[in-house]
């Protein structure tokens, strides 16, 4: 037998978790140009929407739109970034990885691999520059609104 004064307490406890953590979550959002040496060369550009899940690890989005072998082309990735600095208010450095689906000349998936730096990843907003693997040798810069 259980307590109707319990099980309210214990409700409202769980209740009160999700709403805790989701105030802790920084959004962010950004532009970005990237570029892989994919067979064409392909080069989009477009906006990009991220959350901080974790003191420093950030969920980012990206949609871009350009041009691959002078055909219209389009990039959609996903990945996470695991920051070593994330307080920083000077530099910082991440790795990541993720998935990509990209269409142009042919539309394929890749895996994303990937080292960033970011100016003042800690402070709200700064330049991103990232080099890796994802359809060929990656490129990318960026702004990003903390």
């Amino acid at each position: 037998m259980t307590s109707t004064w319990g099980s309210a307490a214990l409700a409202g406890a769980l209740l009160a978790v999700p709403s805790v953590a989701v105030a802790q979550r920084a959004h962010e959002l950004g532009l970005q140009v990237i570029a892989t040496t994919d067979d064409p060369v392909a080069v989009v550009a477009g906006p990009s929407a991220g959350i901080r899940v974790e003191r420093r690890v950030r969920l980012v989005g990206t949609a871009g739109l350009g041009l691959q072998g002078g055909e219209l082309a389009w990039r959609l990735e996903g990945v996470a970034h695991f920051h070593l600095r994330p307080d920083s208010h000077t530099v910082g450095v991440y790795g990541g990885g993720g998935l990509a689906l990209a269409g142009g000349a042919r539309t394929q998936g890749y895996m994303v691999v990937l080292l960033g730096v970011e100016t003042s990843p800690g402070g709200t907003g700064g330049w991103t520059a990232e080099v890796g693997f994802g359809g060929g040798f990656r490129m990318a810069v960026g702004y990003r609104w903390h």
